[in-house]
């Protein structure tokens, strides 16, 4: 499911959300009204933090000054390390040690107990795949015990399978000298090809990203989503990707919308609110996944475990077979899909085994139905190579016994003849390839009798010809 980039309602977002902790790929981006929600008073606006370190560092800064007006924090924080340098003497790299440092004692706070029970519990359901945060603190962390990884600003996004690696883009508090803070941390990070940029726009790129508490206010968050937007453009989305964006308002709008960046805007009152809409679904699909899933591990037993009586039915019950070949086709499950190719070739047997007796010549036919149905369920470039392998190879086996002269299926040889103009062209090129390479004549000859295949053939000669021609012109 992708979302629709108009009229999209509230119940399609909070699906939409779902569909992507499911799918594996999402961006928890958690800013500093996250920290906010879960620890309370305590934790400090960025206006509030460095008017407490200036104050901690014994500087009469004047934030009052209405010359601040428009300026930005870092701006702000780089003001402050220069008066720290003339009131103590000292030189500006450590003053902004000594602020950053200052910084990283105040951002030491974690959430309330009640506060951190409910959100941990929520954030284990939706099993981000990664957290990108604006943050100095820990608190995301304290909501993963033993799961999450912290990632600084100068290390790169590597993480051990099975955990969740949460990114600090402006760095993380235990490590004050990383920490991004001042105007001039912030043009580093506009370097040609500097790591973080090129990661956190990839990381958009690539997933569905919810901002928990932040605004997309930061420049260098901002260039990354642009980049990501405007990178490439696709034409067919094969993944779920989006960036949703949680605005707390007074009155929240029912309906969401798209905001001038371009991300999908979902109000609520307060993050618990938003969570309380969200966390259902997510529920009711993994259970839905799980009931799924359970499903296809009996459609698996009965394939793999038990495959006498399915191979029958599935060579003589089309409505079993298609059924069968529904559910493998429209499944990522890998147990099902690996326990399937055996099960193919288990059929295939058999319908040259029925063919042994003198005159029974059907089971080359059904053989040929079951190698059509399956090219026809899985289209033109979905099917698993290593199931196209066998389906070739099984076609190839079939060949001498396709057509209407004596010693053949006339019943292959009319199945053919009536389903060789519907099969796509890339199968058609796909399996001649194939057969190519394997010197397979008979199998290539017979491929070549499809209209749609001789017809880029005659096109192809006609080009080469004509080319050949100019070229003797010339």
């Amino acid at each position: 499911m992708h979302c629709p980039q108009k009229n999209v309602t509230r119940e399609e977002v909070i699906h939409y959300l779902a569909s992507s902790s499911i799918y594996g790929n999402l961006c928890l981006f958690v800013g500093a009204g996250f920290s906010k929600e879960l620890v309370g008073d305590e934790a400090l606006s960025w206006g509030e933090l460095l008017m407490r370190a200036a104050h901690l560092l014994d500087i009469d800064f004047d934030f009052s000054d209405m010359k601040l007006i428009g300026t930005g924090y870092p701006e702000i924080a780089s003001l402050i390390c220069r008066e720290y340098c003339v009131s103590k003497g000292v030189d500006l790299k450590e003053s902004i040690l000594q602020l950053k440092e200052k910084v990283a004692e105040l951002t030491c706070w974690y959430p309330k107990d009640e506060k951190k029970k409910l959100y941990a519990s929520h954030i284990d359901l939706l099993d981000p795949a990664w957290v990108v945060t604006t943050n100095y603190d820990l608190v995301i962390e304290s909501l993963l015990p033993g799961r999450s990884v912290t990632i600084g600003p100068d290390q790169p996004l590597v993480f051990p399978k099975g955990r969740t690696p949460v990114y600090h883009l402006h760095g993380v508090r235990t490590h004050p000298e990383k920490i991004v803070l001042c105007r001039e941390d912030y043009t580093a990070l506009f370097r040609p090809n500097e790591y973080r940029q090129i990661k956190l726009a990839l990381t958009l790129k690539e997933s569905t990203t919810l901002l928990l508490g932040y605004s997309l206010g930061d420049d260098n968050v901002l260039t990354a989503f642009d980049w990501s937007r405007n990178v490439f453009d696709e034409e067919i989305k094969t993944y779920p990707s989006e960036v949703v964006q949680v605005v707390r308002m007074a009155e929240p709008r029912v309906q969401p919308y798209r905001g001038h960046n371009g991300a999908l805007i979902i109000e609520t009152s307060n993050l618990e609110d938003f969570f309380s809409e969200l966390m259902p679904v997510v529920l009711k699909r993994k259970n839905n996944e799980e009931l799924l899933s359970k499903k296809l591990d009996g459609v698996c037993d009965q394939l793999v475990k038990n495959p006498e009586d399915s191979v029958i039915k599935f060579i003589d019950n089309p409505v079993f077979r298609a059924v069968t070949l529904s559910i493998i086709n429209a499944s990522s499950y890998a147990p099902l899909i690996d326990g399937f190719i055996p099960f193919i070739d288990k059929c295939i047997d058999k319908t040259f085994e029925r063919s042994l007796p003198y005159g029974h010549f059907e089971g080359y036919g059904q053989g040929l139905v079951l190698v059509l149905d399956i090219l026809d369920a899985y289209g033109p470039s979905n099917m698993p190579p290593a199931l196209f392998h066998k389906i070739a190879n099984a076609f190839q086996r079939q060949v001498p016994f396709i057509g209407l002269k004596i010693g053949q299926s006339h019943m292959a040889g009319r199945l053919w003849d009536n389903k060789k103009s519907t099969l796509p062209i890339e199968q058609l090129k796909e399996l001649k390839n194939y057969a190519q390479s394997k010197g397979w004549s008979d199998m290539v000859e017979l491929l070549s009798t499809a209209p749609q295949l001789s017809q880029a053939l005659s096109s192809k000669v006609l080009i080469t010809k004509l080319i050949a021609s100019s070229d003797k012109s010339v």
